[in-house]
């Protein structure tokens, strides 16, 4: 599988928040206020319309938010609205959240920096906390304090998978944000292979014609190849509904997926690589607001 997906893992912490109310952020709450700090800190001509600007291949916010479609990108003309390149982790263990910049969007690190120090000095969620973020790429920290303090590390899929050694036994997915996948035209409310692995195989194809390079081709078997021997032992998943607030249509959202752990045994090299690659791209619908966040660990 050529994986040459670029990206940069960040994790914030947020020194002055109460432990009890990081554990409650969520993806939507992060995404509103990133959205927010990242426009004032980025727009140089906030009179304008976006897509009318001069200036909006330059800008971070434009190219971030916006990802606005392009027919000319080879095998994506059907696609009505395109990935963003980036994904949001929402606090897993109460005291950071992260931030993933994936394929070109990895050039806008320093924007994405302004904006995290915006949002700390604007605070969080409705009591507004504030808060001093301190900044770590690949466990180094980057920046503290309103200074860089290193280089972010770069990576690219490919080497994160090399990184990981497959179990020779069993494994888990544990699926830890609710995760949002449509098969065959249905909304999936509990894990199933075939559903996962096509919503994998679409979005990483994609990241990667849009974000990175137009013309690679995943060279990935069908469906039914990467599946073979594949075996579920246990399926502990269970459907979920996630309220939040959005604020361009002014309105409560209701949002069904599904979340919980299943384990599972063989299957192909690439079934595998594939899914690994997912633990950074994420998988499903609302990636940027912090859905489809899974983590995979030998049981």
């Amino acid at each position: 599988m050529d994986a040459c997906l670029r990206f940069v893992n960040t994790e914030i912490k947020l020194a002055g928040i109460p432990a009890e109310y990081i554990g409650q952020l969520r993806g939507s709450t992060i995404r509103g206020a990133l959205g927010h700090s990242l426009k004032k800190t980025s727009c140089l001509r906030p009179r304008i319309k976006c897509d009318s600007c001069l200036l909006l291949e330059q800008c971070a916010y434009f190219y971030l938010f916006e990802t606005p479609p392009n027919p000319e990108k080879p095998g994506t003309r059907k696609y009505p609205y395109y990935p963003h390149p980036y994904v949001i982790e929402p606090p897993l263990d109460g005291e950071s959240f992260r931030i993933i910049l994936l394929g070109k969007g990895t050039q806008f690190f320093n924007n994405l920096l302004l904006a995290v120090e915006r949002m700390g000095q604007n605070g969080l969620g409705r009591e507004r906390f504030r808060f001093s973020p301190v900044v770590f790429s690949g466990g180094f920290q980057v920046y503290k304090d309103g200074v860089i303090t290193a280089k972010p590390i770069i990576m690219s899929i490919g080497d994160y998978i090399a990184a990981r050694m497959r179990p020779k036994g069993k494994w888990a997915i544990s699926f830890k944000t609710p995760t949002r996948i449509v098969h065959n035209g249905s909304l999936m409310k509990r894990f199933s292979p075939e559903g996962v692995i096509s919503s994998l195989i679409r979005r990483l194809s994609l990241l990667i014609r849009i974000h990175e390079e137009p013309r690679v081709n995943l060279g990935l078997p069908p469906t039914e190849e990467l599946l073979e021997g594949l075996n579920v032992l246990r399926d502990e998943t269970h459907p979920v509904q996630h309220e939040s607030f959005s604020g361009r249509q002014r309105k409560r959202l209701r949002l069904q997926g599904f979340m919980g752990d299943v384990v599972l045994s063989g299957g192909s090299r690439e079934l595998w690589d594939l899914l690994i690659a997912g633990e950074i791209i994420h998988v499903g619908k609302g990636t940027s607001f912090g859905f489809g966040t899974y983590r995979i660990e030998e049981v």
